[in-house]
């Protein structure tokens, strides 16, 4: 409810600032605008683009769709507050247009798992190699990482907002009533039927899931639950519904720990690529990924995680693995107490140290799966 304020009215919100990264001409590129309230027209209008190298760039191929969402989203902001979504386990909320329809979703930054202003309960901790507070971040990097939009992955953006709707535990020295500054992840909002638990894998046709699933492993999700893939009815055949990953909180950890697929047991997932998903993965350029990684600020273990993982697709799909075979790689197994990749990477820098690690990483995987998959396929 809406805290009992003493003096002058509080504006709902007073400012949005959005720094969205947008692809174009091959290089990734940060838009960056101020809106105030009541001249949202300024998001259509501000065309500067600074690219990851830092050279200034100007461009009027700026993605329309995103500015239409923002838009919305900033004209909504005057009439309707921040809605805190009661699922998650952290800080999530609805923003809506002028019309009251669900146009965005805002995660800030100091309500994650762990973080000081984590609004539920119980209260819930960051996952293993995630520290609190990093998970802004790598929903951009999910949607960044997700070239051509192969795998769905909602337009996503780091931005600020200020509302006294936002949750802000309470101190001697506050009486609630100050709008709380919050940088934080937005995400387009999807219209859509569900979940993938509403419904059996056998509604999903074997390229979505298999879209979904690399991007997965590129980013080595410890959090892909049938939650999280939102379904909506195909347009062309309306017996299929097509899958959309969200929430991506929780991938590239900085440890090769607790890798988690919803899909890896479905049938789909042990048909093999077809042969637009495998020029897709060979096209995959890792060092062009570490480089969006480093530029959104992604810590350099786990930058490593991704390059790793990566490296793995890449050859399982080369040496004709399916995705079950290459995930199963990644994941614990009952009674183990590592993972076939972990150990091959713990062996090897036993072996030869972290300066020629990624030199020969590859042939490691190789030999690995000749001898475990190959020899009786």
């Amino acid at each position: 409810s809406t805290p009992n304020c003493v003096g002058s009215p509080l504006p709902e919100l007073t400012t949005l600032f959005i720094a969205f990264p947008i692809q174009h001409a091959g290089l990734k590129l940060v838009q960056k605008t101020t809106c105030n309230i009541g001249n949202s027209k300024d998001v259509a209008n501000n065309n500067t683009v600074n690219s990851v190298n830092g050279n200034s760039v100007q461009t009027k191929q700026i993605e329309q769709s995103t500015y239409e969402t923002l838009d919305k989203i900033v004209k909504g902001l005057s009439t309707y507050p921040p809605q805190l979504c009661e699922e998650g386990v952290g800080g999530t909320y609805l923003l809506r247009d002028e019309e009251g329809n669900f146009a965005g979703v805002f995660k800030p930054v100091d309500e994650e798992p762990g973080a000081p202003n984590h609004p539920k309960q119980p209260l819930q901790n960051a996952r293993e190699g995630i520290l609190p507070g990093e998970g802004a971040v790598r929903e951009v990097a999910a949607f960044l990482l997700d070239h051509g939009a192969v795998a769905g992955v909602p337009p996503t953006r780091l931005a600020s907002l200020d509302s006294y709707r936002f949750f802000q535990k309470k101190n001697a020295d506050s009486d609630n009533c100050t709008p709380t500054f919050k940088k934080g992840s937005l995400q387009d909002y999807v219209i859509n039927d569900g979940t993938s638990w509403d419904f059996g894998p056998g509604k999903f046709s074997t390229e979505n899931v298999h879209r979904i699933g690399q991007l997965d492993i590129r980013l080595f999700n410890t959090d892909r639950n049938g939650g999280n893939l939102l379904i909506k009815r195909n347009a062309t055949d309306p017996s299929v519904y097509d899958l959309i990953p969200i929430d991506h909180s929780y991938v590239l950890p900085d440890c090769l720990n607790g890798a988690s697929f919803e899909w890896l047991y479905w049938p789909q997932a042990k048909k093999p690529f077809d042969e637009m998903t495998r020029k897709y993965i060979s096209e995959i350029d890792i060092e062009q990924d570490a480089s969006i990684l480093r530029d959104l600020g992604i810590r350099d273990e786990c930058v490593r995680t991704m390059k790793i993982s990566t490296i793995l697709l890449k050859r399982g799909c080369a040496l004709g693995l399916n995705l079950f075979q290459i995930a199963s790689m990644m994941t614990t197994k009952v009674g183990q107490l590592q993972s076939e990749l972990q150990y091959l990477c713990e062996d090897l820098l036993t072996n030869c140290g972290e300066n020629e690690f990624f030199s020969r990483l590859e042939s490691v995987i190789d030999n690995y799966i000749k001898k475990a998959f190959l020899k009786t396929m």
